[in-house]
């Protein structure tokens, strides 16, 4: 065993969403599929859905690391 061993790497991985309630949780299952080579995180950023995608975020399944940002109103920062 190597006497020196690296930290493991975080992969965080941040997904805007603005009215995305139908495309969420199909992602959301791909995403978790996925064997990714390290420990991940996701960062959900919701900008303001109008749509109920808040809702869908808030019944995602998640057995790793989630942290959601949300917006009360779209503020397009960003574009």
């Amino acid at each position: 065993m190597p006497e020196y061993a690296p930290e493991p790497y975080l992969l965080s991985l941040l997904i805007p969403v603005y009215n995305e309630a139908a495309t969420l949780p199909p992602l959301w299952e791909r995403l978790q599929k996925v064997a990714w080579p390290c420990p991940v995180e996701f960062v959900l950023v919701d900008d303001g859905s109008t749509d109920g995608s808040r809702e869908v975020i808030g019944r995602l399944e998640a057995p790793r690391v989630v942290r959601v940002l949300t917006f009360a109103s779209n503020v397009l920062t960003g574009i």
